[in-house]
This record gives structure tokens, sequence and C-alpha cells, in this order.
């Protein structure tokens, strides 16, 4: 099975968006840290999909 391994900038880099997002709406907030990890899991089930350069969004 295929390990995703997320960088410490990265979750610091998410922990600052939770924070934010938070102070304006906790339930937002909750709902949009359900979908990093939805999309985590997908990265991690189908990693070809998330190779830098094969995608519009890793422009």
């Amino acid at each position: 099975m295929t390990r995703l391994v997320q960088r410490p900038t990265a979750l610091a880099d998410r922990d600052a968006i939770m924070d934010d997002v938070a102070g304006d709406n906790p339930a937002v907030a909750v709902e949009l840290d359900d979908a990093f990890e939805e999309k985590a899991e997908l990265a991690r089930q189908r990693p070809a999909l998330n190779r830098a350069g094969e995608n519009a969004w890793h422009l």
C-alpha cells in the first residue's frame, strides 16, 4: 500500500489555514479539514494522478 508523506512545512501551512478559517467560521474549517483529508487519501490511493507537471493544477 502506498504511503503518503506530508512534509512538516505542508502540515504547518495547513494548521495556519485551519486557524485562520476557524477564526471566521469554525464549521467551515472542519469541512475544509475533511476535504484536505479526502484529497490526501485520494492522492495516497492513486499517486499517478498527482505527479507534478501532469495536471493543469500543478503549474
